[in-house]
């Protein structure tokens, strides 16, 4: 796989263009939101810090065009260190969405969703963690994705998880989403094979709720449900959304042919593109980024890929 310039101008189209094709789903995505940054230097009052984010949402949403009836927001993780800024992001993300039934938000964890204080304070597990953004998600009415699949069948958005998963053959599983859409596997991932990056390292913080060991094992587990999920949709047009990069949880950079990967966590835009898969790790907001969306479409024969600006 080559790698395409990140020059918007050379890599994007415009929004016009996005539509002529009659696309069945418009995809916008981000990562690294980590609005933290920016409420730490304002001043200390919940007001403040809501109209301030409020401001953020509503420019984000103002990216999606109205020219469309089925869009996503994909958010691949770091929103927030604190669980209370993350509800407070999707509380105001709710509130820009108010108009806005065309809109479906999809949410994982970053690394950073595990730092909250109160996470070590209570020696929270893993599955409390992901327990508390799957309910944070669930009030505003988003979609939380740990090892599980989002899809439609027959037009209804459909959560296959990771239990229902491991308990399905590849053969079952593809019988199950072969005639699904906009269909889509999410995951932290973790970082087993991080070369700088792991759990030693203090990528979640300390080793209080991930530690090197466990770490393989959640990595080992998103692993064996990705290589399933790549059988399964052999030949479909789909989606692998992570937070980490494919080399932190593979060990190689290999993307399988069909699959448009987004990731995020590197604070290093880029994107990559072979033709057959490509690679979004290119909106990665960072510490100081400007907060915009990014989209691409998959047409209505699963083949053609197109990539806009919003």
């Amino acid at each position: 796989m080559t790698e395409q310039k990140t020059d918007d101008n050379v890599i994007s189209l415009n929004i016009k263009e996005l539509f002529d094709n009659s696309p069945s789903s418009v995809f916008y995505y981000i990562s690294d939101i980590h609005i933290d940054d920016r409420l730490s230097k304002l001043e200390e009052d919940a007001k403040v810090w809501e109209k301030y984010v409020l401001t953020v949402t509503d420019e984000l949403v103002a990216n999606i065009s109205n020219e469309h009836k089925n869009n996503y927001i994909l958010i691949a993780g770091d929103i927030s260190n604190h669980i209370v800024i993350s509800e407070l992001f999707f509380h105001c993300l709710k509130k820009s969405l108010a108009d806005r039934t065309d809109v479906t938000v999809i949410s994982i964890l970053g690394n950073h969703e595990f730092w909250d204080k109160k996470f070590r304070e209570n020696k929270s597990s893993v599955d409390e963690v992901i327990y508390e953004y799957r309910k944070i998600a669930a009030k505003y009415g988003f979609y939380f994705l740990h090892n599980d699949i989002f899809c439609k069948i027959e037009g209804k958005p459909t959560i296959i998880t990771e239990q229902e998963i491991f308990g399905l053959s590849a053969a079952n599983l593809r019988e199950k989403l072969i005639n699904a859409t906009d269909i889509i596997l999410g995951s932290i991932a973790y970082s087993s094979e991080g070369k700088i990056y792991t759990a030693k390292s203090g990528l979640y913080y300390d080793l209080e709720i991930v530690n090197e060991i466990f770490e393989k094992i959640l990595c080992n587990s998103f692993r064996n449900i990705y290589y399933k999920y790549i059988e399964a949709t052999k030949g479909m047009k789909t989606i692998v959304m992570t937070h980490m990069g494919v080399i932190d949880w593979l060990g190689e950079e290999k993307y399988e042919d069909d699959k448009i990967y987004i990731a995020g966590h590197t604070h290093r835009n880029r994107q990559l593109n072979n033709g057959s898969s490509i690679l979004f790790q290119d909106n990665q907001i960072g510490h100081s980024g400007k907060y915009s969306l990014k989209a691409f479409t998959i047409t209505d024969d699963g083949t053609v890929l197109k990539r806009a600006l919003a």
